[in-house]
Formats: C-alpha cells, structure tokens, sequence
C-alpha cells in the first residue's frame, strides 16, 4: 500500500503497486473493489470539487464525482508548455494547499504547481534543480502554518518562502545543517504549526515553528564560529571574531573589517565570549585587544572599517595590563576592563573609568583574601553592586567602592566561574566549569546563601559556560553538552542538541536581544531561537523496550510494551534487567524516569535520566515492576508501563515439597510418640504388676500374720498386755492389707470412672459399718464420668474419711452417698 485517502463522503481510497481500489465495511472488516487495475498509485489527494487525484507510474489521474477517469502527462502541459519528454512519467506526490492548488512532484523532474483550472492541468511553475531543487526525487509536500511548502528529497529538506513563482529566490535549503542534513523519505505539518521529517538515520525529526535558526558564513558571519556576541544600545545583537565585527538586520548579519584590529589579536582563553566587545551609553564602541581597549566614535557598525579609534586604554592609563580580556559598562556608564597579565607580563585585576571624568579606578582585591587570577566574568546586580568570577574560582562583589570575596567555604561552586547573569527578579546566576550552576537569591547579603544545580538536579553537564533569561523567565545555559533550560518556579530541566535544530558543539556564548530572542554560540556556528510559552505540563507514556534475564532478552514487540503478563522464571533466573523508554514530542524535552519493583520496595525511586534498571539475586517470589515518565517535579505519565514476574522457588522450596516434609516430620513424629506412648503404657503395665505381685504377696503375707495372731490368742492364755499387743499386731496387718489394696486399686486405669468409686465406697461401708446400728446407702450404678488418678482417689479417701467419722461420732441411723448432694445423714 503507497497511498489512502479517506474522503469527505466516507469512501476509503487506497492506492497500492497494483492498481487503484476502494473500501467499503464488510462484517467487522474491510472489502476492497479494483477500480484501477495495473497501476501503481503513489499518492492520493481529493479537491474541492470532490475529484480525486492520484500520482501514478504514468502521470496524474483525476477521478471525477461521476466516476470518470482521465489521466495527464507531459503531453498535455503537465510540466508547462513545450516540455520535452521527460526521463520518468512517475508524479511521487500529489498536494493541495490552502488556497486549493495542486502541487505535484514528478521523479526526475522537479516539483511544478498547477493552474488553477483543473479541466485540463497544465503547470503554472515549477521547481527544477536549474531554479534551486536540491534533487529532483522528491518524496513529499506539505504546507506550514506561514504558508511555506516544504519538500521532502533525497538530499534533505527545502523550503519554498511565499510568494510563489518558481524563483531560485524563494527556495531555502538546510544543506550544513547537522540536524537536518539527511534523506528526508516523508514530510508533514502538525496541528501545533511544526513539521515533522521521516529521516533516513535521525528517525523522526520535527522542525519547531519559531525554534532554533542557524547562522553560518552565509549569513553574514565571518566563519562558522562566535567567539563573541554582545548587544549594542538598541539591544541588537552584534558579533565579533577576530577583526570582523557584524550586526544582525533581521535576515542576516552585516558588518565590516576592522583594520585597526589587523594587527593585535585576542588569546583564546576560553572566556569571555559575550563580553570582548560592548557599546557604551553615549553609543561609542568598546573592543578588547592584547593592545589595550580600544574605543570607537559612535557611529554606524559599517562605518567602523574606515574609523579610527578616538582612544586607547593601556597601562599608561591605569590598567593592570594591556591585554584586556573583558569589558562592560555599569548602570552608571562606567566603563570596566578586567586584564589578563599573565600572558603579557603584566599584572591581572580590573579598573573601572568614571563616565564623565575619564578618571580610572583599580580594583584591587589583593586585600580580601581572593587568588590573584583573572575575572573572566562580570555583571551588575539591580543595587547597583558589580560581580565578578574568577578564573581559579570564587566571586567578588564591589559595591560602594568595597570588595568583598566568597568562596567555596561561602557556597560558590569551584572551578573556574565562567558566567554570571542576573536576572529580572535581581537574582543572580553563576556558572562554573565542573561544579555546575548557582543561584544567590539575596545579593545584598553579608553572608550570601547560594543554591546549587548539578547533575543530580538534572542539568546535561556540571561544566556551565553562559547564562541568558528569556521573557518568561526561563534561565538558558550553555554547557560542553549543548543548551539547558530551567524554569526556577517549577524546577523542570530541558535539553536542546542537534537532534533540536542547535547549532552542533559545546554551547559557549547565550544571550537574550531586546526582541526577545535568545541567541547561542557554539563553537561551530550560531543558532537563535525565539521561545514560546510551554504548553502545560504532561508526561508523554512510557513503554518498556527490553526484557533481559540472566543476560538473554525475552521476545517482545519493537514497539515495546505497555504492560507485560506474568512471566515465570526459573529457580536460578534470579537476574533481571529491564529497559525502557519514552518519546516526548516537545522540543529539549529530556525525559526521566521514576520506578520502583513491587515485592521487594514500594518506594518510587527519585527521577533519573538512565532508560534500564537492573536487579541481581533476586529472593524467590512475585514482583511487578512499575516505571512512569517524569517531565518535571510532580508531573509524570498517567499510567505506568508494567512488567509482572515470578520467580519460582527450588524445588525444596516449592510449597507441595515442603507440604511433604512437613507430613513426614508430623508422621515421624507421631511414630515417636506412639512408641513412647507405647512404652510408658508398658511400663505402667509393668508398674501395675508389680504392685498386683506386691499386693498378693505382701497382702497374703499380712492376712497371714493377722490369722496367726488370732491363733495364739486363741490357743494360750495369754497376759492381757501381752494380748493386747497381739491385737494391735492384727489390726496393723489387716489395716496395711487394706491399705495396700486402696494403692491398687487407685493405680488400676480401668477405675478412673466415678462408678468404680461408689463401688469401693460400698465395699468399705460394709466393712466399717458391719454391727453397726447405721445404715448407708449408696446408688446401685452411676454415669460414666471419667476421672484422673488424683480425683479418683481423692475423692474415695474424702467419703471414706467420711465413713469412719460418722461411725465413730454421728449419732444418725442412716446415711446416704449422692453425686450431687455429697453426704446426706438422717437422725433418728
């Protein structure tokens, strides 16, 4: 498929390498009918007229309301008249533009505009590589909101400047632009007014309305280069380079040699980029040379080749030395000129020329403690109190004719202060060499307090060159790495490179003209941009790219993923890395990322520019790894990207494992229990036996002795005491047979039941009581109650206790046992 137009009937055109067809729903899809056949359809545009015209093979086809189909070619004026045949009859584009003109590019040819009948379409104009066209294959048209046509070809992109009529003059091309010096297969125009490229190498490309323009020597400048930009009264910017100074005039840059400047020259001490040149309140011309600071009557920027200064500062009139590496003009009109001895013997330091006096101060900071090194930058606060850096680091403020100096004990960054700016809130800004960007909010403080930007806060690089505001307040900065832009109130960072349209190399002079525009130096050429208001803030979504485990990607979509179901992973799969990423459409916008994996921490990590993640050794167990865009403090993407995964544990952890292990612990267990058990039962059988034995024994032994002493009382005579002694010898053995026979019978487990006691109560009463005048009753069965050895025994001692006290002291003639009512006696 080449080409689809969905046109305003609804009908779906799509043009394709075999023929021309046209689309209707069939069910939940498309059906597709040939209205062409054996053509191949390269482009499709409808007119207002509801025509639809298509580029072929063999020229333009116009397909009319009712149905009719023409086609065009040369022959019939397609390229103009009196066209020779051309070397293809391919038409690659067909465009309409805003005033309902046809635009055609033809392979070989060039692109033509037609007239405006369209009967019969003959060419108004055309392009050709003769009138300008870098080539002429040329793969696509679209118009700008300014109403430019842009063209889309092998050799990069042109742009055709209103008003049209096929002159080299309207033609603009990119060639020596880094950014856009590439093969441009497609081209289109956003709803947001910028043009989007599909490159060969650079992938999608957008050209900003009103972003980034690039100088070079074909604009007016020198040589590609900037080694100083500075504003003159008007605040235009003006640049210089060697001995050639220029002013930009709305479209390019003007200017003259200087032939008073042949002879000096200016070292290259990588300072001082925006401040080698200035113009005073008067209008006169100030130029730092290694021969003093020349001045310039106040005149035209063209007439300063054929004028002579009108005066020089050198040493003769108070300055440290004669090379002079900076100058500016205060608020008051005086004039500073910071020298740099050290490369022509002479001493460095500052001086300040009174404006009306010519009297010249020297700044002397010997006395407050700073290294004896050269300013390599000044500005002005809105008190009125002039600041100036280092280049060995550190910062002075001169300010009623006192100096005071701030180190890095202070806060200022180290390094080499290579830019200061202060802003419309009077707040300063200063730029190091390696220790990135500061802020003094209060300059008027005895003991400033400085608030640092590094790398960690988001800037490209911590080595800061030059430092512009535009009109809405955002602070630009240049860096080794290209442009930054931070807005203070929100903390957002954003990047601009080559890929943005600036200009390529390090970022080494920025300055803001009275226009509102803000231009930057490379070390390569110049680029200027005119910023715009930020839309307001979102994060575009993110997406993860790349799965890695243990070193071996997973296969996922080249799109990436929004959301990855669950994967399992393997018990030694325990190293994964993930990556990810995002594409924001606004111009610098230099995406970060925040994430953090479910399972192990819940936190959201702080936001970072790094596009891959990676965990080693993870434990076994669930995770799901969460990662959203962060375009500034508080903004991110709506919705994370999401990669779920499980680890699965070894197989002696797997829970059915470890459901086993625990089932034979429990039985192994239980099997030494049973036989602890079943030995404790053995022994309290072997225990219960021996008692049984010792009982029979000791009992038959006892009764024994009881019978025989009845004998001998019974077959002698015995004295009474002695009688009596064979009566308590009796009584001791029948009462330790009794006694012997409770032991038993409390140790025997087939007793512990309430039943088996009122049974030997009953045995008792009938040997306690036997002569007695005293009946006992007690219940003939009992439930089944179970009781311990303890109860069991306890309990027959109390009611035998009982017994034998009643026996012996009641006076009652009946007594009776109950489980619930205890003892119940009855008087006679």
């Amino acid at each position: 498929m080449e080409g689809d137009l969905e046109a305003a009937d609804g009908t779906l055109w799509v043009g394709a390498a075999n023929g021309l067809y046209r689309g209707r729903p069939a069910g939940e899809g498309w059906q597709f009918d040939e209205v062409v056949p054996d053509l191949s359809v390269w482009s499709l545009v409808e007119d207002k007229r509801g025509s639809l015209w298509a580029g072929t093979t063999e020229g333009l086809l116009r397909r009319d309301r009712a149905g009719r189909i023409q086609q065009f070619d040369y022959r019939h004026g397609l390229l103009g008249p009196d066209t020779a045949e051309p070397v293809d009859d391919t038409v690659r584009v067909v465009f309409l533009d805003v005033e309902g003109r046809l635009w055609i590019s033809l392979i070989g040819y060039g692109v033509c505009r037609l007239r405006a009948s369209t009967d019969s379409p003959q060419a108004e104009f055309c392009y050709t590589r003769e009138s300008g066209l870098l080539d002429d294959i040329n793969r696509g048209l679209t118009q700008s909101v300014d109403g430019s046509l842009w063209i889309a070809s092998n050799r990069g992109p042109m742009q055709i400047v209103p008003p049209f009529d096929g002159s080299r003059a309207r033609l603009r091309s990119f060639e020596g632009n880094d950014a856009l010096d590439v093969r441009v297969f497609g081209v289109t125009a956003g709803r947001d007014g910028n043009i989007w490229l599909s490159t060969s190498n650079l992938g999608l490309v957008r050209v900003v309305d009103g972003g980034f323009t690039r100088y070079g020597t074909e604009d007016g400048l020198t040589q590609d280069g900037a080694p100083s930009l500075f504003l003159d009264r008007t605040g235009t910017l003006c640049h210089l380079f060697a001995d050639h100074v220029s002013r930009f005039e709305g479209e390019r840059f003007v200017g003259r040699r200087l032939r008073v400047l042949r002879d000096s020259r200016r070292f290259n001490f990588d300072w001082g980029w925006t401040q080698a040149a200035t113009q005073d309140h008067e209008g006169r011309w100030w130029v730092a040379t290694d021969q003093g600071a020349y001045r310039f009557p106040a005149v035209p920027i063209v007439d300063l080749a054929t004028t002579r200064p009108d005066l020089t500062l050198t040493t003769d009139d108070g300055l440290a030395a004669n090379h002079v590496a900076l100058l500016f003009v205060d608020s008051t009109g005086a004039v500073w000129t910071c020298t740099a001895g050290v490369e022509t013997g002479g001493q460095n330091g500052c001086t300040r020329r009174h404006p009306t006096s010519g009297a010249v101060e020297r700044i002397d900071w010997s006395a407050t403690g700073a290294p004896d090194e050269i300013a390599i930058t000044i500005a002005e606060d809105h008190h009125g109190q002039v600041w100036l850096g280092l280049l060995s680091g550190g910062l002075l403020r001169y300010a009623a004719g006192r100096l005071t100096a701030f180190g890095p004990a202070d806060g200022v960054p180290g390094q080499a202060i290579r830019g200061l700016r202060v802003d419309r809130r009077g707040r300063l800004w200063i730029g190091s060499s390696h220790d990135g960007l500061a802020r003094l909010d209060d300059a008027r403080a005895a003991r400033p307090r400085f608030v640092t930007y590094t790398r960690r806060e988001g800037l490209s690089s911590d080595s800061v060159y030059a430092i512009a505001e535009d009109r809405f307040g955002r602070i630009y900065f240049g860096t080794v790495r290209g442009l930054d832009q931070l807005d203070p109130d929100t903390g957002k960072i954003r990047h601009f490179t080559a890929r943005d349209g600036l200009g390529a190399g390090s970022v080494r002079a920025v300055l803001a003209d009275a226009q509102g525009a803000i231009w930057f130096a490379t070390t390569r050429e110049m680029t200027r941009l005119v910023p715009r208001m930020d839309a307001v803030a979102s994060a575009p979504p993110v997406r993860i790219t790349r799965v890695r485990v243990n070193g071996e990607a997973l296969p996922l979509s080249d799109l990436g993923e929004r959301r990855l179901g669950e994967l399992k992973l393997g018990p030694g799969q325990n190293g994964v890395q993930i990556d990810f990423g995002s594409i924001s459409l606004a111009t610098g916008e230099a995406l970060r990322y925040v994430h953090r994996l479910v399972g192990a921490d819940t936190r959201w990590s702080e936001p970072r520019w790094e596009r891959t993640i990676t965990y080693a050794n993870l434990q076994p167990g669930r995770y799901r790894f969460e990662v959203r865009t962060s375009s500034a403090p508080g903004v991110a993407s709506a919705e994370p990207a999401v990669a779920s995964f499980v680890i699965l544990p070894p197989i002696w952890q797997r829970w059915w494992v470890l459901l086993l292990v625990g089932a034979t612990l429990a039985l192994a267990m239980y099997a030494v229990h049973r036989l602890k058990l079943e030995r404790v039962v053995a022994l309290e059988r072997m225990r219960m036996g021996i008692a049984t034995d010792l009982h029979d024994e000791i009992g038959g032994t006892l009764s024994r002795m009881a019978i025989l002493t009845e004998v001998v009382k019974r077959q002698a005579a015995l004295p009474a005491p002695i009688e009596q002694r064979l009566d308590d010898v009796g009584e001791t053995a029948r009462g330790l047979v009794d006694t012997m026979s409770d032991v038993v019978w409390s140790i025997d487990p087939r007793r512990d039941h309430l039943a088996s006691v009122f049974v030997r109560v009953r045995e008792h009463a009938h040997d306690a009581l036997e002569g007695a005048a005293l009946s006992f009753d007690v219940p003939a069965s009992a439930e089944d109650v179970r009781l311990s050895p303890d109860q069991r025994r306890h309990l027959y001692l109390i009611l035998k206790e009982a017994l034998t006290n009643v026996a012996k002291h009641a006076w009652v003639s009946r007594m009776a046992s109950s489980k619930r009512a205890g003892l119940v006696f009855f008087n006679k």
